[in-house]
């Protein structure tokens, strides 16, 4: 049975090959970076939701001057419930913005 072509590492920017998905480095990188998600508490549940609403229906447009569809935490929350909660810590940005500043953060890449 054949094996696949060598691809790309998901990760924006980085030119390592492998066979699927990303590479060891981004790939932990990834798993630190989203460890509360497969924490014992959930973060993003109801109460999230509504909180999320409320926030875009006060701030509706993205610094892009797009509609915002994402509630972002300007200083990542990694888990605080204190961090996570604060909305002097929240700002509204539509999904293009939201996945590059997600994308710095998590793997350190500058995009435009």
């Amino acid at each position: 049975m054949p094996i696949g072509p060598l691809r790309f590492c998901r990760a924006p920017g980085c030119s390592a090959r492998v066979r699927r998905g990303y590479c060891p480095v981004h790939a932990e990188a990834r798993r630190q970076a989203f460890h509360y998600k497969y924490s014992e508490v959930t973060l993003y549940g109801g109460a999230w939701k509504r909180a999320r609403l409320a926030f875009l229906g006060k701030h509706p447009r993205c610094k892009c001057g797009r509609l915002a569809n994402e509630v972002d935490h300007v200083i990542p929350h990694r888990g605080s419930l204190e961090l996570f909660w604060d909305s002097a810590n929240w700002q509204a940005l539509c999904r293009p913005c939201h996945t590059r500043k997600t994308a710095r953060e998590v793997f350190d890449v500058n995009l435009p």
